[in-house]
């Protein structure tokens, strides 16, 4: 993996940084997996979409040491995850390039105890989020299309939380019905015929 970052990065000058795809296994599987939970395979962009997903890469990349040092490396925050995204995102921020090598060049443990996924993923993604809250440099179409995947996804949570409420109400109108039943025997009757 280091060879093929290395090589890659050093006949594309232009390039900042280089990531590549993954195949992430269980933690109960053995040192050499045979079945993969998932495939990352990040697409460099488009950049309007990083800011819900990370399309650069994981943790597993190489940077430029001048490039990763003029935008001021990786943030410092405790408690949190997401600091390779959040690195990628400023780096084009900055005007810098990412390459993907679409080869499959390490394996990824997936642990549902690991601090990735036991941190808050709010928290998490608010940090890739405040580099978009400081960016100026979104072209018109980018910025337009964020702005609305965000409204959408505001939308639909909305909209998940009156389903839910529904739901409830139903629940708590068919306990009553029960409770105020003459025949509580003949109202679960018409309720599971």
């Amino acid at each position: 993996m280091v060879e093929r970052f290395v090589t890659a990065i050093q006949r594309n000058p232009s390039l900042s940084a280089m990531t590549c795809y993954f195949l992430a296994f269980s933690e109960c599987d053995s040192n050499e997996p045979t079945q993969f939970c998932y495939a990352g395979r990040p697409v460099g962009g488009p950049h309007a979409l990083s800011c819900i997903r990370n399309v650069y890469g994981d943790a597993n990349g190489i940077f430029r040491t001048a490039d990763f040092r003029s935008i001021g490396g990786y943030e410092t925050d405790r408690g949190t995850s997401c600091e390779d995204w959040e690195a990628y995102v400023k780096l084009i921020h900055s005007g810098k390039r990412i390459g993907v090598a679409p080869d499959y060049l390490f394996y990824y443990r997936h642990r549902d105890a690991g601090f990735s996924r036991s941190t808050n993923w709010f928290a998490n993604h608010q940090r890739v989020l405040r580099q978009f809250r400081q960016a100026d440099c979104l072209p018109p179409g980018e910025g337009a299309a964020v702005w609305t995947a965000l409204l959408g996804f505001q939308q639909q949570a909305l909209q998940l939380s009156q389903r839910q409420k529904r739901r409830r109400y139903r629940i708590a109108d068919a306990m009553h019905r029960l409770a105020s039943a003459a025949s509580p025997r003949r109202w679960l009757g018409r309720v599971f015929k």
